[in-house]
């Protein structure tokens, strides 16, 4: 998400509209068979009757040396579970308040 947007009057005067919004989105791939999918089912059972749950989530790369964190989600849309004689993927979209990336390596 851009964090400033300009705008210029005829004039040919630039204003700047500092943004607060630091949403973002999330989107994670199990394959068929993680015991994940059924966490998330039921976590989404539970929103589409109407209960908010609020979802945190943080991932880390353990090879770039990067987190990935995002706060006050929520489950954007049902992943489709596909089953067949090749091991399937099911993908789950989240959209999060505040998504920050840390980048461990630079830290060093």
């Amino acid at each position: 998400m851009d964090s400033a947007f300009p705008a210029v009057s005829v004039d040919g005067v630039m204003t700047v509209s500092l943004s607060a919004d630091h949403s973002g989105t999330i989107v994670i791939k199990l394959k068929q068979n993680s015991e994940s999918n059924a966490y998330l089912t039921g976590l989404l059972t539970a929103q589409e009757n109407g209960v908010f749950v609020p979802i945190f989530i943080q991932v880390i790369n353990t090879e770039g040396g990067e987190v990935i964190s995002g706060t006050q989600g929520f489950m954007q849309n049902p992943a489709l579970l596909q089953f067949g004689q090749q091991l399937q993927e099911s993908e789950w979209t989240f959209v999060v308040e505040r998504l920050d990336l840390i980048n461990l390596g630079a830290a060093a």
